[in-house]
C-alpha cells in the first residue's frame, strides 16, 4: 500500500514539474515582426487605440507580445502618417489570434491619416535612434504616460511641437500641451529637424522590421 502511494505521489509530482507543452514565449514587437510572427494592421486614425495585431497561423507556441512606449510603427504609404506607441502593453497571442490595445500618437503632422486595414511595419524604437530630438520625444512620452493622456489632442500637439515644429501657445489656448512640454524639460517653439522615415518595405504586403535610412541619417539628399 505504501509503495503504491509513493508511486502515485511520484507520478503527480512529475506531471506538475514537467515542462508545459503550451510554453509561452516573450518577444518584443521588433523581434516578433522580424521573425514574421505577427501582422500589424491599422484600425484607422492615429490617436489612441489605433492598431491591432494578428498572430501568424504557424505559431508553434503561445506568445506574449511586448509592445513598449517608444516603439515606432511605419506606414507603408508614403502619403500617410507613421506612429509612436504611447503605453506599454503585453498582448497574449495564440496562432491566428487577433488582438487590439496598441495605443499611438502621430509622428507626421503634414501627412494623411492612417487608413483602416493598412498593414504597418516596425522600425527601431526611439531609444535606438541616434537623434537628440528622439531623446526629447522619449521624455515627453514618459509625461504623457504619467498623466494618462494617451488619446488627448493636447498630447498630440506636444508631440508635433517636437517632430514638426508646431507652434505652442499659452495654456489658456494650448491646454495641457505647454505643461507636458515643461514637465518633459522640452522648450517649446524651438526649430528642430526631426527624422521622418519612409518605409523601405512599402512594396510588401506583410509586417516586417526595418531600419529606414532617415533614422541613421544615411538617406539620399
Amino acid at each position: 500500500m505504501q509503495k503504491r502511494m509513493f508511486l502515485l505521489i511520484t507520478v503527480i509530482c512529475a506531471l506538475f514539474l514537467a515542462p508545459s507543452v503550451h510554453a509561452t514565449e516573450n518577444l518584443t514587437l521588433a523581434r516578433a515582426a522580424s521573425l514574421g510572427l505577427v501582422q500589424l494592421v491599422s484600425l484607422g486614425g492615429y490617436l489612441g487605440d489605433t492598431a491591432q495585431v494578428i498572430a501568424s497561423g504557424d505559431l508553434e507556441q503561445d506568445l506574449i507580445l511586448q509592445v513598449r512606449r517608444g516603439d515606432v510603427l511605419l506606414n507603408k504609404s508614403i502619403h500617410d502618417q507613421n506612429m509612436v506607441v504611447t503605453r506599454d502593453v503585453d498582448i497574449p497571442l495564440r496562432a491566428g489570434a487577433v488582438a487590439g490595445g496598441i495605443w499611438t500618437l502621430c509622428l507626421d503632422w503634414d501627412k494623411g491619416t492612417p487608413k483602416a486595414g493598412q498593414v504597418l511595419d516596425v522600425a527601431p524604437p526611439l531609444s535606438d535612434w541616434p537623434s537628440e530630438h528622439a531623446e526629447l520625444l522619449i521624455r515627453l512620452l514618459e509625461q504623457i504616460d504619467q498623466f494618462g493622456v494617451w488619446s488627448d489632442r493636447y498630447a498630440q500637439d506636444a508631440v508635433w511641437s517636437i517632430t514638426d515644429n508646431k507652434w505652442v501657445v499659452d495654456s489658456i489656448i494650448g491646454g495641457l500641451t505647454p505643461k507636458l512640454l515643461h514637465k518633459a524639460r522640452v522648450k517649446p517653439n524651438v526649430y528642430r529637424v526631426f527624422p521622418h522615415p519612409t518605409d523601405p518595405l512599402s512594396d510588401t504586403t506583410s509586417t516586417g522590421f526595418v531600419t529606414p535610412p532617415e533614422i541613421l541619417g544615411t538617406e539620399d539628399k
